[in-house]
Protein backbone atom coordinates (compact mmCIF):
# COMPACT_ATOMS: atom_id res chain seq x y z
CA UNK A 1 0.00 0.00 0.00
CA UNK A 2 2.73 2.84 0.51
CA UNK A 3 4.58 1.54 -2.55
CA UNK A 4 1.58 2.86 -3.90
CA UNK A 5 1.10 5.64 -2.62
CA UNK A 6 4.10 6.67 -3.53
CA UNK A 7 4.35 5.44 -7.13
CA UNK A 8 1.03 7.77 -7.46
CA UNK A 9 3.20 10.67 -5.82
CA UNK A 10 5.88 10.80 -7.97
CA UNK A 11 3.56 9.98 -11.31
CA UNK A 12 1.48 12.96 -9.75
CA UNK A 13 5.06 15.32 -9.47
CA UNK A 14 6.38 14.33 -12.54
CA UNK A 15 3.01 15.25 -14.52
CA UNK A 16 2.09 18.42 -13.01
CA UNK A 17 5.98 19.44 -13.09
CA UNK A 18 7.04 21.57 -15.88
CA UNK A 19 10.58 19.87 -16.96
CA UNK A 20 13.20 22.29 -18.10
CA UNK A 21 16.30 21.39 -19.74
CA UNK A 22 19.63 23.14 -18.58
CA UNK A 23 22.74 23.44 -20.49
CA UNK A 24 26.07 24.92 -20.05
CA UNK A 25 27.58 27.71 -21.92
CA UNK A 26 28.91 27.08 -24.81
CA UNK A 27 26.47 24.65 -26.28
CA UNK A 28 26.00 23.33 -30.05
CA UNK A 29 23.43 21.92 -31.77
CA UNK A 30 20.42 21.35 -28.62
CA UNK A 31 17.30 20.05 -29.50
CA UNK A 32 14.61 22.38 -27.75
CA UNK A 33 11.36 21.76 -28.12
CA UNK A 34 9.32 24.02 -25.41
CA UNK A 35 11.86 25.88 -23.37
CA UNK A 36 15.62 25.51 -21.83
CA UNK A 37 18.11 27.70 -19.87
CA UNK A 38 21.70 27.73 -20.25
CA UNK A 39 23.95 28.93 -18.21
CA UNK A 40 27.70 30.19 -18.28
CA UNK A 41 30.19 28.37 -16.08
CA UNK A 42 32.01 30.55 -13.94
CA UNK A 43 35.75 30.74 -14.29
CA UNK A 44 36.92 32.56 -11.34
CA UNK A 45 40.81 34.06 -11.12
CA UNK A 46 40.09 34.16 -15.20
CA UNK A 47 39.10 37.68 -15.72
CA UNK A 48 41.16 39.86 -17.67
CA UNK A 49 40.62 43.82 -16.11
CA UNK A 50 40.99 44.89 -19.95
CA UNK A 51 37.70 42.64 -21.18
CA UNK A 52 35.79 43.93 -18.43
CA UNK A 53 32.32 44.94 -20.27
CA UNK A 54 33.45 43.43 -23.75
CA UNK A 55 31.80 40.55 -24.11
CA UNK A 56 28.59 39.48 -26.26
CA UNK A 57 25.92 36.74 -25.49
CA UNK A 58 25.37 34.80 -28.72
CA UNK A 59 22.37 32.82 -29.63
CA UNK A 60 21.87 30.84 -33.19
CA UNK A 61 18.76 28.37 -33.85
CA UNK A 62 18.26 26.21 -36.56
CA UNK A 63 15.14 24.82 -38.32
CA UNK A 64 13.58 22.41 -40.74
CA UNK A 65 10.12 23.91 -40.23
CA UNK A 66 10.41 27.23 -40.76
CA UNK A 67 12.27 29.31 -43.74
CA UNK A 68 15.68 31.13 -43.08
CA UNK A 69 14.50 34.72 -41.68
CA UNK A 70 11.68 33.26 -39.84
CA UNK A 71 10.92 33.88 -36.24
CA UNK A 72 11.27 30.84 -33.84
CA UNK A 73 11.77 32.02 -30.63
CA UNK A 74 11.76 33.99 -27.58
CA UNK A 75 15.16 34.81 -25.81
CA UNK A 76 15.95 36.42 -22.34
CA UNK A 77 19.61 36.95 -21.03
CA UNK A 78 19.86 37.30 -17.89
CA UNK A 79 22.96 37.58 -14.69
CA UNK A 80 23.65 34.95 -12.65
CA UNK A 81 23.45 36.99 -9.80
CA UNK A 82 19.84 38.09 -10.74
CA UNK A 83 20.38 41.61 -11.20
CA UNK A 84 19.75 42.15 -14.86
CA UNK A 85 17.08 40.38 -17.27
CA UNK A 86 17.51 41.79 -20.79
CA UNK A 87 15.04 40.71 -23.38
CA UNK A 88 12.78 39.52 -24.68
CA UNK A 89 14.47 39.01 -27.73
CA UNK A 90 13.33 37.48 -30.85
CA UNK A 91 15.48 34.99 -32.61
CA UNK A 92 15.13 34.41 -36.21
CA UNK A 93 15.91 31.43 -38.00
CA UNK A 94 19.43 31.21 -39.35
CA UNK A 95 20.92 34.33 -37.72
CA UNK A 96 23.06 35.46 -34.81
CA UNK A 97 21.41 37.00 -32.07
CA UNK A 98 23.97 38.55 -30.32
CA UNK A 99 23.58 40.60 -26.65
CA UNK A 100 26.71 42.72 -25.35
CA UNK A 101 26.77 42.13 -21.78
CA UNK A 102 29.19 42.97 -18.78
CA UNK A 103 31.85 40.72 -17.22
CA UNK A 104 29.53 38.98 -15.00
CA UNK A 105 28.11 35.48 -15.54
CA UNK A 106 25.29 35.22 -17.74
CA UNK A 107 22.36 32.56 -18.35
CA UNK A 108 20.06 32.69 -21.47
CA UNK A 109 16.32 31.17 -21.33
CA UNK A 110 14.74 30.36 -24.38
CA UNK A 111 11.12 28.92 -25.48
CA UNK A 112 10.38 27.79 -28.54
CA UNK A 113 6.95 26.99 -30.43
CA UNK A 114 8.40 24.32 -32.00
CA UNK A 115 11.37 22.16 -32.58
CA UNK A 116 14.78 24.39 -32.68
CA UNK A 117 18.73 23.28 -32.96
CA UNK A 118 20.25 25.74 -30.97
CA UNK A 119 24.08 26.93 -30.27
CA UNK A 120 25.06 29.24 -27.27
CA UNK A 121 28.26 30.54 -26.85
CA UNK A 122 30.43 34.01 -25.93
CA UNK A 123 32.63 35.88 -27.34
CA UNK A 124 34.51 37.36 -25.13
CA UNK A 125 36.65 40.93 -24.82
CA UNK A 126 37.37 41.88 -28.78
Amino acid sequence: MKTKIILVLIFMVCTFTEMMAQYSIPSYNIDITQKATFQELSQEGLVNPLDQGKKDVNIEGHTPLLPAGSPCAQVWVYSLDKRNVLGPYELVTDQVLQVPVDDRAWGVYIEVSAELFTDVWIDEGL
